[in-house]
């Protein structure tokens, strides 16, 4: 991996990070939706997420699954680790 895709993987995954915890919170073994408080637990992980207000702003028109989400945002981690040049990036 060459500087540049480094550092062009690491951008990709702060991103996602950031889109991720702009709609939901990650506390220990749970996901909370930021804007109706909302939780789902990790073994109801490959369940859609169920909001507590029928309104809520991160419902969108389509399921959402907040730990494939995250699992997704985080794809580009192993290469980053393996990667990561000496002494810090």
């Amino acid at each position: 991996m060459s500087a540049r895709e480094y550092q062009f993987a690491l951008d990709c995954l702060s991103d996602d990070l950031i889109k991720f915890h702009d709609d939901w919170n990650w506390v220990a073994t749970d996901i909370h939706c930021r804007a109706c408080g909302g939780r789902q637990p990790l073994a109801d992980a490959g369940v859609p997420f169920r909001h507590t207000v029928e309104d809520c702003p991160n419902q969108r028109d389509f399921v959402r699954y907040p730990w494939e989400e995250l699992r997704r945002a985080l794809d580009h981690l192993p290469a980053l680790i393996r990667h990561t040049p000496r002494g810090g990036a």
